[in-house]
């Protein structure tokens, strides 16, 4: 199981206060409230596609209508002041006094912050509210209306420019929200040893962190992280409800049906290199290799060649091909070189990579550094856009599956079992 981001553990670990789904970055109710439609990247962070509930909302997709804009019933509100993960969350966090009596605990503002944690066996989590929380929902009855526009554009949706990230993250339409003036959120994570970092949402223009007029801001000397709404945010949704499409196309895809592993009767084995004094200088690795008249005899295909100082301290490593002359001999091939680098005290704390530099004659003549990092990172990225190009041409003329899951809602609002379809193309 792939270790849980941080906006994914927090909404966990608050999820028994009910059905709605917490976020652990706050965003602007302007962009993220009922009728809103769109997704939530990896960062947990809102991204606004249309709005069902305006009417004439400007898209750049060319959307079939829904019919009727979407209703807000009566908005509640509700005084939650703090919400918290369970006991030892109120524990370790001070919870139990309230939230005046966590004001009055704080340190002043200019004290130095610490939002580090360390890791544990369990997360805690908590979020302060003083103000009102407001709920907003659509009316009932909106689901259907929703259903049949996702099946009306979600092939056009698919084919747009949004469609990677749908295909990624599912197609969110916001049926409910819970947002408040201002906010503080603290999490001590089991997975992650520090929790400030993915607070820090300067860039994304969603509220301001810590603003100037808030008592939370009192509590960022303890960890906490204070968030206050702007004008045109209006207010900022701490938790939502709503359905979650996801589009899947009716044929099955293959980006390339001959990329495949190779068929080996051998494969190869992994086996120890010793010199002279028995002592592991590397490893070989060879395939059996089987002669007219029935004998074998184990061949190297590659070579790993360990670096050491003069106190035989490891300090890099050369890489090896087998390779053949003109004639026909076996040779080495040096491909690639790693130099170890060490800290102070002599641990190893990083890796240098080096390529060969050849002449003319192909000979290896030195070595060159280069990003290996960057560059497998770079050859990823072209063959997932390759990937994503060739899905896009293939799922053209392509109708979708739909499969529909809801969070924050009553379980009979929408038909979680039975598999949708898009309707023929416009």
């Amino acid at each position: 199981m792939s270790t849980p981001t941080m906006p994914e553990e927090y909404a966990e670990l608050m999820k028994h206060n009910g059905k709605e789904h917490y976020l652990y970055i706050p965003q602007s109710y302007s962009q993220l409230h009922p009728g809103a439609v769109g997704y939530f990247n990896k960062y947990g962070l809102w991204n606004k596609i249309t709005d069902l509930s305006q009417s004439g909302y400007p898209d750049n997709v060319g959307f079939k209508s829904i019919g009727q804009v979407l209703a807000f019933a009566e908005p509640a509100e509700y005084r939650w002041e703090n919400t918290s993960s369970g006991i030892e969350a109120e524990r370790s966090f001070g919870l139990k006094a309230g939230l005046s009596g966590l004001l009055a605990a704080a340190a002043p503002v200019e004290a130095e912050v610490n939002a580090s944690s360390k890791r544990g066996s369990s997360g805690t989590a908590a979020l302060l509210t003083p103000e009102p929380v407001k709920n907003q929902r659509l009316e009932g009855g909106s689901n259907s209306l929703i259903s049949d526009w996702v099946k009306k554009n979600g092939k056009l949706l698919m084919k747009s420019r949004y469609g990677d990230e749908i295909r990624d993250y599912g197609l969110w339409v916001i049926h409910t929200t819970w947002s408040t003036p201002e906010c503080a959120i603290k999490m001590d994570s089991a997975f992650h040893r520090n929790t400030s970092a993915g607070l820090d949402v300067g860039a994304t223009d969603v509220g301001t962190i810590g603003g100037s007029g808030s008592l939370l801001k009192k509590l960022e000397s303890k960890g906490w992280k204070s968030f206050q709404a702007k004008e045109s945010d209006q207010g900022l949704v701490v938790a939502y409800g709503g359905a979650r499409f996801r589009l899947h196309s009716i044929r099955p895809f293959w980006i390339n049906p001959f990329k495949q592993t190779e068929r080996v009767f051998d494969r190869p084995q992994e086996r120890p290199v010793y010199n002279e004094k028995q002592e592991k200088v590397g490893t070989s690795e060879c395939v059996l290799v089987h002669d007219k008249n029935g004998n074998s005899e184990w061949v190297p295909i590659s070579a790993v060649e360990f670096v050491f100082d003069e106190n035989r301290k490891e300090i890099g490593k050369v890489y090896w091909k087998r390779a053949y002359d003109e004639y026909g001999r076996p040779t080495g091939w040096p491909y690639e070189m790693e130099e170890y680098t060490f800290d102070e005290n002599g641990e190893k704390n990083g890796v240098n990579y080096f390529r060969p530099i050849r002449d003319s004659e192909g000979q290896h003549i030195d070595w060159e550094w280069y990003d290996k990092v960057g560059e497998a990172a770079e050859a990823k990225r072209e063959e997932m856009e390759m990937e994503k190009q060739a899905r896009r041409e293939y799922e053209d003329e392509d109708e979708f599956d739909i499969e529909c899951e809801t969070v924050g809602m009553d379980e009979n609002e929408y038909d979680t079992k039975t598999v949708g379809r898009t309707e023929t193309a416009p």
